[in-house]
């Protein structure tokens, strides 16, 4: 699923989509690195399993963010 929503409602958006309990898994695109380890963090903080991954990251951070999503170990 794509959506374009405007910047005032995407996180109240994204909280709902994460509560639905059909959905299994997600993965979210930010703007920034920063943007992705600060979303990763308030997600996290908000009881959703969550990891970051961009290209800051060290390759075998990269490596088990992925495979924390393929095994089921985080959703978002």
């Amino acid at each position: 699923m794509e959506l374009a929503i405007s910047p005032e409602h995407k996180r109240a958006l994204l909280n709902n989509l994460l509560d639905d309990p059909e959905v299994t898994q997600a993965i979210v695109f930010t703007a920034t690195k920063r943007g992705a380890d600060r979303l990763a963090k308030q997600l996290n903080a908000q009881g959703h399993a969550c990891t970051p991954l961009h290209g800051n990251m060290r390759q075998n951070a990269r490596d088990r963010a992925v495979d924390s999503l393929r095994k089921g170990k985080v959703r978002v």
